[in-house]
């Protein structure tokens, strides 16, 4: 209703590895996304269940422009339930991308994490870019007038068009994830995050995904991965010394030249070169095959879906022999390091941070091992190197803090010449023995020129199949990062000593500790009782348990907070009082840490999900979605920025999971608990929550893997709150 269409495009999806068809419908107010259809030339829309596009071929168009819909085509749309719909004014951003290496490209982000790439015709890729873009900004500012109207003026004009702060963390974060909204040049972004990587003030890690965003790498394109580097070669030690530097790969060295002999048959092959078919010459390289592509990244991911499906549709339909699956990190490394000459695979991010991929948690049955003194022996989880001692959660955290230890931060700008730089191609990469396939470079051919169609198909499965590199981004050497830095996030109050006593009042009149945050100046706020703060905003709180059952909105001024370390009643302000939030009265809330969005709880179980808007000096809510599961009252709720997740526990002992976009049950996370949960809370990077009931607190990731439990010895004692204070996310957390 009063969403008026603004334009139709025929496009395919890219989805693990498949392009689905279908319909991008452009609204002022939204982006409509269709699956498994197709506009005709007349307007007619046509549904259908083979859905699955042939990637050689061009994409039905409206006469070079857009489609357009006519009679029942409407219809048909409307009826159709493979429908996606995104609010313009809620879309992270919109990158150009290339697809069998040609322009038909666009990546559309998405705060719900369910990014799209579409692929166009090849004429109307700019033409989309364009609209979108204009779309957008033209909802963008009637959201900015909404806002200026609402708080009497004071939002700029230009808030669509914002330039990257460099000093803004969040910004910081949503462009490593691909979803930062503004308009400065892709130069100038890369020298600025470049800068802010010298100077330690994002990770390694963090500078890899920004380099491959950069560089045209996605998620949702197997055949353009992410790429990262092996930065280990010690996978058979007991213990793992990261202060020898005997236990690092060789940083300037592609995997085809860590062993000298096997770099040595590279080098010999490449001047020896001779050519397979004199008709048709191809350019001398070192390596048939790539450090990243399609089969690679299912390779590893082979445990995980949809990965596991897309592996089985590599392999025509099952899985590959057992003994060429990712089996053994050290076999993989020896594999890509040493011993053969078709396997120089670099790693993924995964190794970096999820040790989800290396858990058989599918029970998927992989077959058993035939290879010489393993015969027999059953494939599931894949086999760690001693050092990780058995836990894929600390192999992912030994992997991570040798990513950014100070051997490889001094040594990353020689691994980014060779996959992002100067050594990528020419002279430079003859020397570093980092020539591949011509077809897996950018600009090698254009698909669209090849006439003869078995040639074509043929050019097209080379580029599908057998990698592609990633962009160029540096035309000179790489500079290395400044001597001794290395990042470190601050901590909630990085120094506990340090801290100040702060005026608490007395438990019997307030009730226990409820939330711990930080109050600015290196000072922990502490709420108690009926009480939650909101987090980009201190002075201002709610509160429930009123004989009304109403949830009330106050505000304190400046000074009462410098004067005060905890929330009272005195010097404050009540500004709003919301009635009828739920039906029995409100037993818990929590805020998001931009203070859009509010969760409460209620004693029937259910969870309500707030939209907050400011109007003047007041919040007003609107309800966007009452979740009902649990079977007691809601006891306590948190949010997970980074997952996008709200976590609810409920007098029946159940800790649940629920996506905050989509507003959908996700999986029970704790059901084994002896006593209600008391509190809930997320790390910062959102891998790992704390549950505090009675007597005991857990650790658990987001998919349910115990990573730590504490018990109290006496029934007296018992945990009412916790929250996780992380330092590095790759170290320990406290």
């Amino acid at each position: 209703s009063g969403d008026e269409m603004v334009a139709v495009y025929n496009c395919a999806r890219l989805n693990s590895g498949a392009t689905i068809m279908g319909v991008l419908v452009v609204c002022t107010q939204h982006l409509y996304i269709f699956d498994d259809c197709v506009v005709g030339p007349s307007g007619e829309v046509s549904i259908f269940n083979s859905n699955v596009h042939d990637a050689g071929k061009p994409l039905p168009t409206g006469e070079g422009g857009p489609a357009q819909i006519h009679g029942g085509g409407w219809s048909a749309l409307e009826d159709h339930t493979a429908v996606r719909k995104w609010a313009l004014t809620e879309m992270r951003d919109i990158q150009r991308r290339k697809y069998l290496l040609r322009p038909v490209g666009i990546e559309i982000f998405f705060p719900d994490g369910l990014n799209c790439l579409l692929i166009f015709h090849k004429s109307e890729r700019e033409a989309v870019y364009d609209k979108i873009s204009t779309v957008r900004g033209d909802a963008l500012e009637g959201l900015v007038a909404e806002e200026r109207r609402a708080v009497g003026g004071n939002v700029s004009a230009g808030a669509g068009e914002a330039a990257l702060d460099l000093t803004d963390s969040n910004q910081m974060s949503e462009l490593a994830q691909g979803r930062w909204t503004g308009r400065t040049s892709s130069q100038t972004l890369l020298k600025n995050i470049r800068r802010r990587w010298q100077q330690g003030l994002i990770s390694n890690l963090q500078y890899l995904m920004h380099l491959n965003t950069l560089a045209g790498r996605s998620y949702n394109d197997l055949t353009q991965y992410p790429v990262f580097p092996w930065v280990l070669r010690d996978y058979t030690s007991q213990h793992l010394d990261l202060s020898n530097p005997d236990v690092y790969r060789e940083l300037s060295k592609p995997m085809g030249a860590q062993d000298p002999d096997r770099a040595a048959e590279y080098r010999k092959r490449y001047v020896n070169w001779l050519e397979p078919d004199p008709e048709h010459p191809t350019p001398k390289f070192h390596y048939a095959t790539h450090y990243s592509s399609a089969a690679g990244v299912t390779f590893y991911l082979i445990r995980l879906e949809p990965f596991t499906g897309a592996h089985v549709e590599l392999q025509r339909g099952k899985l590959d022999h057992t003994d060429r699956l990712f089996c053994s990190v050290q076999e993989c490394w020896e594999s890509a390091s040493k011993l053969s000459l078709s396997d120089v695979k670099e790693l993924i991010p995964e190794f970096y941070y999820m040790p989800d991929f290396l858990i058989n948690g599918n029970q998927l049955d992989l077959g058993k091992r035939e290879k010489t003194g393993l015969e027999g022996k059953e494939v599931s989880d894949v086999e760690l190197p001693p050092w990780a001692q058995g836990s894929a959660e600390e192999f992912v955290r030994k992997m991570r803090q040798a990513l950014e230890s100070e051997y490889v931060s001094n040594h990353l700008h020689e691994w980014i010449d060779l996959i992002f730089g100067v050594k990528q191609r020419g002279i430079p990469a003859e020397e570093a023995l980092n020539v591949f396939h011509h077809l897996t470079y950018e600009g090698a051919v254009d698909v669209d020129t090849i006439t003869d169609e078995v040639d074509k198909m043929s050019t097209i499965a080379q580029i599908l199949n057998f990698g592609q590199t990633p962009t160029q981004l540096f035309f000179k050497p790489h500079p290395k990062r400044d001597p001794g830095v290395v990042p470190v996030p601050p901590m909630l109050c990085s120094e506990p000593s340090s801290l100040e006593t702060m005026l608490v009042r007395e438990p019997s009149r307030d009730g226990p500790v409820r939330q711990v945050l930080s109050a600015g100046d290196g000072k922990l706020g502490v709420t108690c009782g009926d009480r939650v703060v909101c987090p980009c905003a201190v002075h201002e709180s709610l509160t429930w348990g009123h004989p009304d059952d109403s949830l009330r909105h106050w505000s304190r001024t400046a000074s009462a907070l410098q004067r005060v370390g905890v929330y009272e009643r005195d010097a404050e302000k009540r500004v709003g009082v919301y009635e009828a939030v739920h039906n029995g009265g409100v037993t818990t809330a929590v805020w998001s840490d931009d203070g859009a969005m509010l969760v409460t709880g209620g004693a029937a179980g259910d969870v309500c999900v707030w939209r907050v808007e400011r109007e003047g000096k007041q919040r007003q809510l609107h309800l966007r979605q009452r979740l009902c599961a649990h079977s007691g009252a809601v006891t306590c709720l948190a949010i997970s920025e980074a997952h996008r997740l709200i976590l609810s526990g409920a007098a029946d002992r159940s800790v649940l999971l629920w996506d905050t976009h989509r507003l959908r049950f996700m999986r029970e996370l704790l059901s084994d608990l002896e006593h209600a949960p008391s509190s809930l809370s997320a790390s910062e990077t959102g891998s790992s929550v704390v549950a505090t009931a009675g007597t005991e607190m857990r650790v658990v990731s987001i998919n349910g893997v115990e990573l730590a439990a504490v018990r109290m010895e006496s029934e007296a004692e018992r945990f009412v709150c916790g929250r996780p204070v992380g330092g590095a996310e790759w170290g320990c957390d406290h």
